[in-house]
């Protein structure tokens, strides 16, 4: 039986909500200057998708679509499509980024692709490293 999960990492910011969500929600491929050793390259593609080359551990492609954006709430969702190498191991991975209150959140939903598939802590990591390095970029500029 496949096995679902989900993680969640929150981390403190110091940078404005409004920034660091226009961020995701507009300048993503900006990433790619930030963390240019884990992030390889990045294009969109057909309206809201987007292809990473990421570095976390091990190099490999990620494509993935903006499901939805709440303006509002300063939420945006991502899912990973078919096609990137991270489907290897779970037959679903979305994530979900919700900024507000000082602070953003990272949702990691996911279904693995068997049982010897690994929990994706790795990847909870480098969302709070993001978040780290983000906003200390976000309060310089």
């Amino acid at each position: 039986m496949a096995q679902q999960g989900k993680l969640e990492t929150q981390t403190e910011l110091k940078s404005s909500a409004d920034k660091f969500f226009g961020f995701f929600k507009n300048n993503f491929k900006g990433l790619l200057q930030i963390f240019p050793e884990n992030l390889k390259s990045g294009q969109t593609l057909e309206g809201v998708d987007n292809r990473v080359g990421c570095g976390v551990g091990t190099p490999m492609m990620v494509k993935f679509k903006i499901t939805d954006i709440d303006d509002v709430n300063k939420t945006i969702t991502y899912k990973v499509l078919d096609g990137s190498d991270l489907l290897n191991s779970y037959k679903s991975f979305s994530v979900k980024i919700q900024i507000g209150g000082g602070q953003v959140k990272w949702i990691i939903d996911y279904e693995k692709a068997n049982r010897g598939a690994p929990d994706p802590d790795i990847y909870i990591d480098f969302a709070t490293k993001i978040s780290k390095a983000l906003d200390a970029y976000l309060l310089k500029h």
